[in-house]
């Protein structure tokens, strides 16, 4: 029965593993929208003078809202 046992637990372990996978995946992914959600909000917020220094052009926010952010839930 000590085999039986151990089976079980070998098995109870896998589907935890599973689940907190799935769940660390699920909050990832609901934490990156959010931070992407507030970013944007917050380029929308900005004056017009502020996209024209060339730190703030079209191509360098849509790559931070892009790749940078994505890299926050990878770190």
């Amino acid at each position: 029965w000590l085999a039986a046992a151990f089976g079980l637990l070998a098995v109870a372990d896998i589907v935890a593993r599973y689940f907190q996978t799935y769940l660390f995946e699920v909050i990832g992914e609901r934490m990156t929208r959010r931070i992407r959600t507030d970013y944007f909000r917050s380029l929308l917020r900005q004056d017009m003078g502020w996209f024209d220094d060339p730190a703030n052009a079209l191509g360098v926010l849509t790559s931070r809202l892009a790749v940078d952010i994505k890299l926050i839930r990878l770190t």
